[in-house]
């Protein structure tokens, strides 16, 4: 038994649905619950995402300024605030593909809540997409998932059932996925948690230690409808029929349908399950591969074009229908069907025999011009309104021997056609007229013939026998009436919205006789000019047909005459233009092109009234006027007025000229004002008049307000820097006055003597502060070992010495001693890696030596004798460090065996037999030898105690050698 529990979620969903006939006649009503049908208010949805919230928090504070000072607040409060919202490139749904169906069953009841007119049960696949693939860190909830979910929200099963739950017609589809034929383009998604300081050379884990790192891949799937199941009841829910059509796509480069199976469960006939087959060719199917222009249709993409189609009834053909494509002229050049063949039986089309019809002429834009039938009978069809249009058709004539002159003038009524009226001089009746003469010039043929308002619909058929019927539309373009030939209606069609009273009170046509006014035009003068503006004449026309009459042509001219004056003077006054002049205007100009510092006099000019014209207004009129006047007035006293110059306020220093030798004058400020000079030639000349003057007057000025001064020459004297550290030697350095460090306003001497007093009082000063201090290293020795050995081997040490005062500092006598050091260190490593020596260390080596000195009935002990590893070296290689050690090996070994090791006894062998007693009841164990060899055991005391060993083996492993090796034998005693 199923179980759930409902999970309240956000978002709507639709509760119920009314439908009604009138304002208050409900008709239908639909309840719809989101669960089964027997459990329909436990819901079968399924959970969606958990909402990503961004939240941004900040703090605020609220003042007051009520402090009583300026600028100052006192912080009354502090408040924090946090924006919380979602994001729309958030998921909610668990699945980002086909659609966002979360829920597995939706129920309709009808007429109530419980069923009272039966309803459906509508079961959806249910699938989800996955969440990225974590690479790095954490997830990013901005990143887009894996579309997995292909099936999600496909209806899968529908359900009609009855009052009483019966069902009454189930519908089963099932997909089927091709996977062979899924792509998936993988992509990543990062977010950066830090900004990165510093880059390592790749690959490098940490390059990307600062991000968030998503994977997700975007596929997409090739999949379709493969079966439908539609089982049909009778009323009560049984004798069920069911129906399975089956879909196959065979072909994934056209990805059309390439057969349909229809199988009936239940038939009427004999056969209790009958099937049909439809199967379909496109020129990408290899069955067309020998089809003529296949190779040109795939070029052009018509890959959905079906070129053969036969159908099979238990596996056996019914019939077959091929359509043959060509590109030629009878085409018009275009890859258009040329022939439909069909036939019925199981035999292959015949090319010759079994042509249906023939396409034998198309135009430029792909409109067939005319085609042939089975019986041979070919069909015209003229094509009019900018060639969109069929408005003749032409039964028994070919249509190249139709008049191209008659085609086009047809063709030209049609693109004129502007209306929908019946009267001579309606472009449409010209149309009907044009076809009517046509009609009886081909008495032979079957002529139909058309008019239309273009995108709405046809306006006028007439058949074969010249008899029209009309057709007219409402301002919404839906059908309204159908007429006979005498305007009789036929069928009328009245609209209302579903719930309103039907309401047919509108029987307003367009199919009668009008007589339009004829074309006027004249020239009507504007007569709503404002005071002092004069109007103008303005052309106006009138097209024909500006007023109809359903009277006479010449009540519609009246009719006519009468708009033509009314809106032709409407117009004229709305368009037409007045004309104003501009008034009497006078004044004085000053003249204004005088050269720079000229000021021009004043010149008086006058202008008559209506030098300027308006068609806006008096007041565009007078201001044009103005803009004139001033023009010409300015323009008149640049011409006729003259120019004054004034010399330009001059200022500058001189500088006293009449000092002793030695002295250097003073430099005195001297201003002249503007105008000082004038001239009436220019202002060169007024200028070039107030510098003579102004340089005068300065020179004077100088020579009697300013002053002289003396400087000193240059002064120096050496000093020795005297505040050094101990052991530090000091500089000599030059102090200098520069000439012109002091002055005196009284004599060169003063001047000279305020230099050798600042030499005398600064110098050793300037010595103490700006000199330096000399420190010499004491000697130093160091020893070091040389390190640049080959492997294995060991670098000889050698001393360095650096001699005292070889290097120097200027900073301290730390300092020298310490670069002394660091040279020493460089020099002294250079020269053990260059002079020094690598040596070679033996390795360990050993041998055994049996001694061999001992009397005679006594045996010697083994001795091992054993040279360490380092004793012996060698500067060639580490192979002759250890033959050097073998050597020493060979050379004493005996020797130290003889004066070490021991003599003594050997054991003799022994042997012993030992019965196996371990074997279980009812069995004998076997008896085993068990022998200790010669020379086991070694004794110094004397032989006896040498077989004693010997013997207490034999006593101690005998039996259990026996009751290892021995074997069981069952005692049939």
């Amino acid at each position: 038994m199923e179980s759930k529990a409902n999970i309240p979620v956000a978002g709507l969903r639709i509760a119920k649905i009314t439908s009604f006939d009138t304002a208050s006649n409900s008709t239908d009503v639909k309840h719809y619950y989101y669960g089964k049908k027997e459990s329909r208010f436990t819901s079968t949805g399924v959970e969606g995402i958990p909402i990503n919230l961004i939240n941004f928090t900040e703090q605020r504070a609220f003042c007051d300024k009520n402090t009583g000072l300026p600028n100052y607040w006192n912080v009354e409060t502090r408040a924090t605030f946090m924006n919380i919202n979602a994001n729309s490139i958030y998921p909610l749904y668990r699945s980002m593909g086909n659609n966002s169906t979360t829920y597995e069953y939706v129920t309709v009841s009808h007429g109530g809540t419980n069923f009272e007119n039966g309803g459906e049960e509508f079961q959806y696949y249910i699938s989800a997409d996955i969440p990225p693939y974590l690479c790095l860190d954490s997830y990013l909830t901005s990143a887009p998932w894996t579309n997995l979910s292909w099936k999600n929200g496909l209806l899968h099963i529908k359900r009609i059932f009855n009052k009483n739950l019966d069902n009454l017609n189930i519908v089963e589809n099932q997909y089927k996925l091709e996977d062979q034929y899924t792509r998936k383009i993988p992509g990543v998604a990062t977010e950066i948690k830090y900004n990165a300081l510093y880059h390592f050379t790749s690959p490098n884990y940490r390059n990307i230690e600062h991000l968030n790192i998503n994977k997700y891949t975007t596929n997409s799937y090739w999949f379709y409808l493969e079966s439908e199941s539609n089982t049909q009841y009778d009323v009560q829910g049984s004798n069920p029929v069911t129906t399975i059509t089956t879909y196959k796509y065979n072909n994934p480069s056209h990805l059309k349908l390439s057969s349909q199976t229809v199988t009936i469960s239940k038939q009427e006939v004999t056969d209790t399950k009958a099937t049909i087959e439809t199967k379909y060719f496109y020129p990408s199917d290899s069955d067309m591969a020998s089809e003529p222009f296949r190779n040109e249709l795939m070029a052009k993409n018509m890959i959905g074009k079906v070129l053969d189609t036969q159908v099979f009834k238990q596996g056996v053909k019914l019939s077959e229908q091929k359509t043959v494509y060509d590109k030629s002229a009878a085409t018009g050049n275009l890859l258009l069907p040329r022939s439909v063949y069909a036939n019925k039986g199981g035999s292959s089309i015949d090319l010759s025999l079994d042509k249906k019809m023939t396409y034998d002429q198309y135009d430029d834009k792909g409109n067939i011009l005319q085609y042939t039938l089975e019986s041979g009978i070919p069909v015209s069809i003229i094509w009019g309104y900018n060639k969109t249009q069929p408005i003749a058709k032409i039964e028994n004539v070919v249509y190249n021997l139709i008049p191209s002159a008659t085609i086009t003038n047809l063709q030209t009524l049609s693109n004129a056609d502007i209306d929908n009226c019946l009267s001579d001089n309606c472009t449409e009746q010209k149309l009907r007229e044009g076809l009517r003469t046509f009609r009886s010039s081909l008495p032979n043929a079957f002529i139909s013939s058309y008019t239309y308002n273009p995108l709405i619909g046809v306006t006028s058929v007439t058949d074969p026998k010249g008899i029209p019927s009309y057709y007219e539309y409402d301002s919404f373009g839906r059908l309204k009436f159908v007429k006979d030939y005498e305007l009789n209606v036929l069928q009328k069609y009245c609209y209302n919205y579903k719930g309103k009273q039907t309401d047919c009170s509108d029987n307003t046509s367009t199919s009668e006789y009008i007589y339009k006014s004829a074309a006027r035009s004249g020239l009507f003068t504007k007569s709503n000019c404002p005071a002092g503006g004069t109007g103008q004449s303005f052309t106006y026309s009138q097209v024909a047909g500006a007023y109809t009459s359903t009277i006479s042509q010449a009540d519609a001219d009246s009719k006519g005459l009468a708009l033509f004056n009314t809106n032709g003077q409407i117009n004229a006054d709305a368009n037409g233009y007045c004309t104003f002049k501009s008034i009497a205007l006078s004044g004085s100009f000053a003249k204004n092109n005088c050269a720079a510092g000229g000021v021009g006099s004043s010149v008086p000019f006058n202008q008559v009234a209506g030098a300027e014209t308006s068609n806006d207004s008096q007041a565009h009129a007078d201001s044009k006027g103005l803009t004139l006047f001033n023009t010409n007035g300015q323009a008149n006293a640049n011409s006729k007025g003259e120019c004054t110059y004034s010399s330009i306020a001059l200022s500058g220093s001189f500088t006293k000229n009449n000092c002793p030798v030695g002295g250097v004058g003073s430099d005195e400020f001297f201003s002249q004002v503007a105008g000082a000079e004038t001239s009436k030639d220019s202002q060169a000349d007024a200028d070039s008049k107030g510098l003579a003057l102004f340089n005068s007057n300065g020179r004077a000025n100088a020579n009697t307000e300013g002053y002289c001064t003396f400087t000193n020459t240059e002064k120096s004297g050496s000093f020795t820097k005297n505040n050094c550290a101990p052991g530090g030697v000091g500089s000599t350095e030059v102090y200098t006055v520069p000439a012109g460090s002091h002055f005196s306003r009284e004599s060169q001497v003063a001047a000279d003597d305020l230099a050798q007093r600042d030499v005398n009082n600064n110098g050793l000063e300037n010595a103490n502060s700006k000199g330096y201090c000399t420190f010499w290293n004491v000697a130093i020795t160091r020893s070091y070992t040389k390190n640049n050995c080959p492997s294995g081997s060991v670098g000889t040490s050698l001393d360095y010495t650096i001699p005292a005062r070889e290097v120097t500092s200027r900073e301290s006598q730390f300092d020298a001693d310490d670069r002394a050091a660091k040279k020493c260190d460089v020099l002294g490593r250079i020269n053990v890696n260059t002079s020094g020596a690598c040596r070679f260390y033996n390795t360990a080596k050993s041998g055994i030596f049996t001694k061999n000195n001992c009397p005679a009935g006594q045996w010697g002990a083994p001795v091992t004798y054993t040279v360490a590893a380092g004793i012996h070296w060698s500067e060639s290689s580490q192979a002759e460090a250890d033959i050097k050690a073998q050597e020493d090996v060979a050379q004493n070994g005996q020797n130290y065996a003889n004066a070490r090791g021991e003599c003594g006894f050997y054991n003799a062998q022994t042997s012993e037999d030992f019965t196996r007693d371990n074997c279980g009841i009812g069995f004998i164990g076997s008896t085993e030898t068990y022998t200790v060899p010669a020379h086991i055991y070694f004794s110094t005391i004397s032989q006896k105690d040498a077989n004693l060993k010997a013997f207490n083996d034999l006593r101690q492993n005998g039996k259990n050698y026996a009751n290892t090796h021995g074997t069981c034998t069952h005692d049939n005693r």
